[in-house]
This record gives structure tokens, sequence and C-alpha cells, in this order.
């Protein structure tokens, strides 16, 4: 079910910090979406996807210890695997309900792994959902302009985690700063950081 677009400054300052002339290289964390690309490739620069909530979730067993617990150092390896791109490869990424559905250990490994591949002063757009339990929607994300995003419920799911407030100076700390932008419509968290 789509939702309404949603009107975003935090992601309108995204793509300012982006800069205009030259081509940039937009890395969307999530699954591959046309109207991203379309908006990403009308403003000059370059979208590349690489869908790691979903490719963690189908590995989910492989990443699970024999006592049921997330194996840190398989994630990592998972993660590095995903994200093997060369150092400083991009100038942003949308990371839109990606880092809290991953357990701690898979979002501090994914997060070691977009500073290295950031170049100096780039950006991160995240989008935290509030958890509401088993019945929390998964959503599919897309740019629809350079100010505004649009959702589409996929299915229900159980976070991994519930990111609050508080928690996000601690999560982003190792970069250079933190831009944290409430919601009233739809009840998201938004946040810019850069590197």
């Amino acid at each position: 079910m789509a939702m309404p677009d949603f009107r975003s400054d935090c992601l309108q300052r995204f793509i300012n910090g982006l800069g205009y002339g030259g081509e940039r290289h937009i890395l969307d964390l999530g699954p591959i979406s046309g109207s991203t690309s379309m908006c990403i490739g009308q403003l000059g620069h370059h979208a590349h996807f690489a869908d790691l909530a979903t490719s963690c979730e189908r590995a989910r067993e492989q990443l699970t210890r024999a006592d049921g617990m997330t194996s840190p150092s398989a994630v990592d390896r998972f993660v590095r695997g995903i994200l093997n791109y060369p150092a400083r490869s991009f100038d942003g990424v949308l990371a839109w309900d990606v880092l809290q559905q991953l357990e701690k250990p898979g979002m501090h490994s994914v997060l070691d792994q977009l500073l290295r591949i950031l170049r100096p002063d780039s950006r991160v757009h995240c989008i935290f959902q509030p958890n509401t339990g088993a019945g929390t929607p998964a959503l599919r994300y897309g740019l629809t302009s350079e100010r505004s995003f649009s959702a589409e419920r996929a299915h229900d799911r159980v976070l991994a985690q519930q990111v609050a407030l508080k928690d996000l100076e601690t999560i982003f700390s190792r970069f250079h700063s933190l831009c944290i932008f409430l919601r009233r419509q739809g009840g998201f968290l938004e946040v810019l950081v850069s590197s």
C-alpha cells in the first residue's frame, strides 16, 4: 500500500550537501528503486544499490551461531562482502529503514564500512521507524524529488532493535556531525550525518 510522498528538509539538506556540477556517487542500502535511480540521474549523479537488509535476512541462518545468537565475526565478513567497494567511493549514502533491521553487530559493521567507503565531507541520510512490535511495516522507499520520498508497505516484521533519540549520539559518534529531524507525518526519525 503506497503512502503519500513525504516532504523532507533532512533529505533536501542531504541533496544540497552533494553540491551541483560534477558527478557524485550515491549508495542506497535498500533495494533497487526506479524512482531513486531516476531522481539521482536527473541531478547528474550515479545511483548504486546494495539491498543490505534483504541480503542479511536471507543469510540469517549462516550468520547465527549454534546458541542462536548472531556471530559478530560472521556478520562482519558478510557486511564487508556486500559493501566491498574501494575506499572513498561514495559522496552519499541512503540508509532508509536499514540500520535498525540489523542487530547491533551488523549495524556496527555497516557503519565501519560506510566510514571506509565514504569520501571526506560525505553525508548519510538515515530513516528510522518507530518500533510497533510484530506489526512494524517493512517499507520500500523511493526518492521522488530533491526534497521528498515515497514509502510503500511491503510486509510486517519485527525490528532487530529499537533506536531512540538518546541512542543516536552513540551510534554515530565516529561521524563528524549529526542532525536529527523528527517527523510528525509517518512517525519517522530522520538523521543526517557527515563523515
